[in-house]
């Protein structure tokens, strides 16, 4: 998206993202980064956990930008959130392609939002999407009805941002919340979550994107008893969490679920993610040969 952005503009995507975002809304503290020797003032550096070891600073490609190395703070973000409202950078009809469900060319729909994940929340409208980059975490949710958002960020990977934005939210939506209401947008189908009960041991091991070595990897990793998903091509860790069966949900994303499914020598086959109100499928591949596909 930066490189198209950067393309059509004849702007570098830091230049174009000030000039047509960031100084209209007045978003002073917010901007991208595509220069690793630039100096960031009141940065808060981002950490890991390693438990017995301690923290560790993590370290961050600041060449990459578009996905990733947006650098703001809750103030900000908060500027970002209202013009969700008043619609001043953008205009109402960008704003309304943003709400709109992704169509694919044989007129399949995925999804619902553009850039962003448009879903109910026990009952009430919500915008929202999470984010994380080499231990940073955050979570930003927009109930446009009522008036509310909550931003959430923070730098140490075991924080779970969006745990606790819904828990703020919900404070202070407590008259309007519907608890009964199941705010689940994936349909995952219980037959696959309970097929062979996997071993933690059993789920270990690097699954690749359709089985495409050209794609991205996760890694299934177990630490002290506990199992991360590594995304290696953004360099991003996460644990997860089992519900029930071989499904898994992960604290940091409340609204994301992992099922894995298949036999492979007794091992999973196999990890489909349900988010946003999608699913994408990795396959089990050897490390080894995963390597050699091309990011």
């Amino acid at each position: 998206m930066a490189e198209v952005v950067a393309r059509v503009s004849i702007k570098t995507f830091v230049d174009f993202t000030k000039e047509n975002i960031f100084i209209p809304l007045q978003m002073n503290n917010s901007f991208f980064v595509d220069n690793r020797r630039q100096l960031i003032k009141t940065i808060a550096s981002p950490y890991y956990s390693f438990h017995s070891k301690g923290y560790q600073k993590s370290v961050i490609n600041y060449e990459i930008v578009g996905a990733t190395n947006l650098y703001t703070n809750v103030t900000d973000l908060s500027k970002w959130t209202m013009n969700f409202s008043n619609t001043n950078v953008g205009g109402i009809d960008v704003f309304q392609k943003m709400k709109s469900p992704i169509v694919l060319n044989d007129e399949t729909v995925k999804g619902k939002g553009l850039g962003q994940v448009v879903s109910k929340h026990k009952g009430l409208n919500e915008i929202h999407h999470t984010g994380g980059h080499a231990g940073y975490k955050s979570y930003l949710s927009c109930f446009p009805d009522e008036k509310l958002s909550v931003a959430i960020i923070s730098n140490s990977n075991e924080f779970n941002a969006g745990k606790l934005t819904y828990e703020i939210a919900e404070i202070y939506l407590s008259d309007k919340i519907n608890n009964d209401e199941n705010t689940s947008i994936l349909e995952i189908d219980d037959s696959i979550a309970q097929s062979k009960i996997f071993r933690k041991n059993e789920l270990l091991g690097t699954y690749q994107l359709n089985g495409d070595l050209s794609k991205p990897i996760y890694e299934v990793t177990m630490q002290n008893d506990t199992l991360q998903m590594f995304l290696s091509i953004i360099h991003v860790s996460f644990k997860i969490v089992n519900e029930t069966g071989n499904l898994y949900r992960i604290p940091i994303n409340p609204k994301a679920k992992i099922v894995f499914s298949g036999i492979d020598n007794g091992l999973a086959r196999s990890v489909s993610i349900f988010e946003n109100g999608k699913e994408t499928k990795w396959e089990r591949v050897e490390k080894n040969q995963a390597r050699r596909g091309k990011y």
